[in-house]
């Protein structure tokens, strides 16, 4: 299981959003640019993470003939 899969979604989410006040709050241009990279970064984790809390949640639901099945089809 890699790192990135051990931090929840929620972790990364409350980061973009952080990014996303602090643009809101900040008057100079050249730092909102740097704050929406920040926030666009942190989206696209948290994005990943949920995907792979997703993928991980289905995985556990199925039964070994489900997953056999599956696999056996791709």
């Amino acid at each position: 299981m890699s790192y990135m899969s051990k931090i929840s979604s929620a972790f990364y989410q409350a980061r973009a959003d952080d990014a996303a006040e602090e643009i809101e709050q900040t008057k100079l241009a050249g730092a909102k640019g740097r704050f929406e990279q920040s926030r666009i970064a942190w989206q696209g984790l948290a994005d990943t993470a949920r995907r792979l809390e997703e993928e991980a949640a289905v995985s556990t639901r199925l039964t070994p003939e489900v997953a056999r099945e599956n696999w056996t089809a791709c």
